[in-house]
């Protein structure tokens, strides 16, 4: 076979494609991302049509499905601390809840990808079965399936009874129960065929941004922990983290990531902070510095929202930088030395949000 040039497009076309060059023994020996080629352009849009804070939140959650909670967290959480406004603890408890079990279903549906991918369609429909049982309980929670629609600018929507808490906590045990289980499937399964394949070989502290795809090549950077963000810094839980950077490690920090999503999560539905759902004043504090930027741990890493407001809490600017921007660059390194029927497996492990890429 001759070396020839291969140009890979994936879920999105228009935001990015892979071009592989390929010897003539079907390995890959350069590979190169190019793109973005079409953008949403959210944060002109919110500029120039969306500029009061309470309608713009509810523009950015529709950036992706897949973490609509993250980007409503960051954003929502710059605009109180431009505007000086403090949340109560129950609204930052159901927001923490809100993210981790966002948290569990995102990673369920990319462990799903990485198991089609790799032709184990046994273990996918066992991911699935998880996907759809957090799912259940966000929709009981929140009301929704999809956009849940509680983060608001100084706090929650909505607040759950202690029969809603109660009925989740029950699902969650079951969910919780089924993972052990789920874990052992993959790692039998698909640990041989990950192992070794699609080496990301950058280390640590040099990595660019955070999430499962840094951690699991030696970073143990979480932006959950630097400094707590919500309720996070009374809660404990651990980081999970690798050092080989192949596809089963960025494939074992998610499912050890779901495993500590589940406890806090429990946690959070038995012992909730009373009190309001929302801060009472939500104007402009005198001494409010009406810029501000805030970075939380979406589920793919570090998802960070930056404001400026006019003196009337309206928006000027809004910058979004999404975790996908830091993941793109070990893609085409991790690809190098992969087989070209791999190259899909690779692809799916690094989880690539294509839709909040090309949304901002």
């Amino acid at each position: 076979m001759a070396a020839r040039e291969v140009t890979v497009q994936f879920e999105v076309p228009e935001v990015y494609r892979l071009v592989l060059q390929t010897g003539k023994d079907g390995v890959i020996s350069e590979a190169r991302v190019e793109g973005e080629f079409i953008s949403r352009q959210i944060g002109a849009l919110i500029k120039a049509r969306y500029t009061d804070p309470h309608k713009a939140i509810y523009v950015v959650e529709r950036l992706c499905g897949a973490c609509s909670h993250a980007h409503t967290l960051a954003f929502a959480s710059s605009v109180e601390k431009a505007l000086g406004i403090g949340v109560p603890s129950r609204a930052a408890g159901m927001r923490v809840l809100g993210a981790e079990l966002e948290r569990i279903q995102s990673h369920a549906y990319s462990l799903s990808e990485i198991a089609a991918a790799a032709g184990s369609h046994d273990v996918e429909r066992s991911l699935w079965g998880i996907w759809q049982a957090v799912t259940a309980i966000l929709a009981e929670l929140s009301g929704s399936r999809v956009h849940y629609g509680l983060n608001v600018i100084g706090g929650v929507t909505r607040d759950v009874s202690p029969g809603v808490l109660g009925t989740s906590k029950t699902k969650l045990a079951a969910l919780r129960a089924s993972v052990d289980g789920v874990r052992g499937e993959f790692s039998r399964v698909l640990g041989e065929r990950l192992a070794g394949l699609g080496v990301w070989a950058a280390k640590g502290e040099g990595l660019p941004g955070t999430g499962p795809n840094q951690r699991a090549s030696g970073s143990c950077r979480d932006i959950r922990k630097e400094p707590p963000y919500a309720l996070y810094g009374e809660l404990a839980f651990g980081v999970p983290g690798r050092e080989e950077g192949d596809c089963f490690a960025r494939a074992s920090v998610r499912l050890e990531e779901i495993v500590e999503s589940c406890r806090l999560a429990e946690g959070l539905l038995s012992g909730l902070p009373g009190g309001e759902i929302r801060a009472r004043e939500i104007d402009v504090a005198p001494d409010a510095p009406l810029t501000s930027a805030v970075s939380v741990e979406a589920p793919r890493g570090e998802d960070r929202h930056e404001v400026a407001l006019t003196p009337t809490g309206e928006i000027r600017t809004l910058t979004i930088r999404v975790p996908t921007e830091d993941s793109l660059v070990g893609v085409a390194a991790a690809l190098v030395g992969v087989r070209e029927p791999d190259a899909r497996i690779v692809v799916a492990s690094f989880d690539l949000c294509m839709s909040c890429f090309g949304g901002t």
